[in-house]
């Protein structure tokens, strides 16, 4: 038989895997300087949950990714996070810059709260008032979010054509005096 070790301290004997030792996670307790057990911690002194500071984060989007990363660069100095800020603020510099990142807050606060799928339908039915119903059908097709949601918007931007029966004339008479 042939064994071909692998890089995860595996042993691979004609197709049959067998493990020689345990192996803890790849991510180091330790990574760039973080430990999660000791932000859990604090955070949980704090009175504050891991899932509400993941959210606030997750709620900040692009310009929240880019101002972390941009914090995280600058271990040494305080310059690349006021250069980031001042281009998230655009012509309004770094006040404008910090109001972007509050807003995208809130704004992201709204839509978890408020749910996606809800924002999605009002957004469509207040525009299928002006817009014909292919046109937005075809616009929904094109957006990258699941299949589920995009056939609940589908029929929600449907318009329910009710089969009326006709209604017969009345006959009125005319009597002259």
């Amino acid at each position: 038989m042939t064994e071909i070790p692998t890089n995860q301290s595996n042993l691979v004997i004609l197709g049959v895997s067998s493990m020689t030792e345990t192996t803890e996670t790849a991510i180091p307790n330790d990574f760039l300087g973080i430990n999660p057990t000791e932000i859990n911690k604090k955070l949980v002194s704090w009175g504050i949950s891991l899932d509400e500071v993941v959210q606030k984060l997750a709620s900040l989007g692009l310009p929240g990714i880019i101002f972390i990363i941009a914090v995280a660069a600058s271990s040494t100095t305080a310059y690349p996070m006021i250069y980031a800020l001042f281009g998230l603020g655009g012509p309004l510099g770094l006040i404008g810059g910090l109001g972007v990142l509050g807003l995208s807050t809130i704004i992201g606060d709204i839509v978890t709260g408020y749910g996606i799928e809800a924002l999605l339908k009002t957004v469509y039915l207040k525009r299928r008032e002006t817009e014909t119903q292919e046109y937005l059908i075809n616009e929904v097709e094109g957006l990258p979010i699941s299949q589920v949601l995009k056939l609940n918007l589908k029929k929600a931007i449907e318009v329910e054509i009710t089969a009326e029966e006709p209604v017969a004339p009345k006959e009125v008479e005319i009597a002259e005096e």
